[in-house]
């Protein structure tokens, strides 16, 4: 984006008049699911004092995937503007585009807040996966916030549905999916399996409809609180203020937002990516859970105990398991998707999963 079509996007979301942008720096991030640069902008001096120097431009790249994302994420950045109340946990808004040419264009804030992990540090099994606990507690309030302001709202109606919905792919579809990909897996990448998860996912695969049947169906049937599920919530999606350990996190990349079970988030920031040993450490699993429970009840979410979280959690791993093969089946390097799977693996047997299988 250079300084003129900067310029028209500014004086087009009113807040810039015109022939006051006199220079654009562009750095690329390296994002790899979109293009996404770190705008640096001169202006002239006459400009108005609100106008930001520094800005993060996201657009998708070719893949319909990736275009696909870029509409949701711009969907929900428009909608989450219109409700009243909603919390501060977006980078905010500057401008938004839409096909043919989509974008989005938000005040950068890497000079006031970082990942609590960035992608580097955040390979699985290494002691730099996981934050220092303040940063945990950071990132686990402002999920907790957001999940409370979602819970039974009826602005769920307007993001995807569940996985499981029939309004949705619906169960079968879901399972059968998966079952393909697993299939693919098999045929290609084999040979990369962690020890056991062959048996482990044949078994649990002949026994997915029993899991609809028995555990995941009656949580629906009960109409029991949803609330919005990011779907990408590992922390180093996460941003938190460099000087304030107390201060919120701000989550990043909307590209999958849906209803469903708030602890499908928590599954994947601890679980996916912490092995059972640091779960385990200090009982920090499940301090996070505690936490995180609490934090909801706060945020005014009712008839919800841990027992209920906890009984969520297991179901989400159950969802979760299956993720590094649809990983796999995608075409991501073994050394991404196999961590992850030995790690759920793990986590679905410290959790007595099959019992949600049976």
């Amino acid at each position: 984006m250079d300084a003129r079509q900067l310029e028209g996007v500014l004086r087009s979301a009113g807040v810039l008049p015109a022939g006051h942008v006199v220079g654009v720096e562009a750095e690329d991030t390296g994002a790899f699911n979109a293009a996404v640069f770190r705008l640096r902008v001169r202006y002239s001096p006459n400009a108005p004092t609100i106008a930001p120097t520094a800005l993060v431009v996201k657009r998708p790249t070719a893949t319909a995937w990736s275009r696909r994302a870029a509409s949701n994420e711009i969907g929900f950045y428009a909608l989450a503007a219109q409700l009243d109340g909603h919390p501060s946990v977006l980078a905010p808004l500057v401008a938004a585009g839409a096909e043919p040419d989509p974008f989005l264009l938000l005040v950068d804030l890497s000079a006031t807040h970082a990942p609590p992990v960035g992608r580097a540090e955040a390979e699985v099994g290494k002691d730099s996966a996981v934050p220092d606990w303040d940063r945990v507690i950071q990132v686990v309030r402002t999920l907790a916030r957001l999940h409370g302001y979602w819970w039974a709202n009826p602005a769920l109606k307007r993001v995807e549905p569940p996985y499981w919905s029939a309004a949705g792919e619906g169960f079968a579809q879901y399972r059968d999916r998966r079952l393909r990909s697993w299939q693919q897996l098999l045929a290609g990448s084999s040979e990369y399996l962690p020890a056991g998860a062959a048996e482990l996912y044949e078994w649990v695969f002949a026994r997915l409809d029993n899991h609809w049947r028995s555990w995941l169906a009656p949580r629906v049937a009960e109409d029991r609180a949803l609330t919005l599920v990011h779907g990408d919530a590992y922390f180093a999606n996460f941003l938190t203020p460099r000087n304030d350990p107390h201060g919120p996190a701000v989550l990043l990349d909307w590209q999958t937002p849906s209803s469903g079970m708030g602890a499908t988030d928590l599954v994947n920031m601890l679980a996916t990516f912490w092995t059972g040993e640091q779960r385990a450490d200090r009982r920090r699993e499940l301090r996070v859970l505690e936490y995180y429970h609490a934090q909801l009840c706060a945020a005014g979410v009712r008839n919800y105990s841990f027992s209920d979280l906890c009984s969520d959690y297991r179901r989400a791993l159950v969802y979760w398991l299956l993720v590094p093969v649809q990983d796999a089946a995608g075409g991501a390097r073994p050394a991404y998707w196999v961590p992850k799977m030995s790690c759920l693996m793990t986590a679905f047997g410290d959790w007595n999963c099959q019992e949600l299988l049976e």
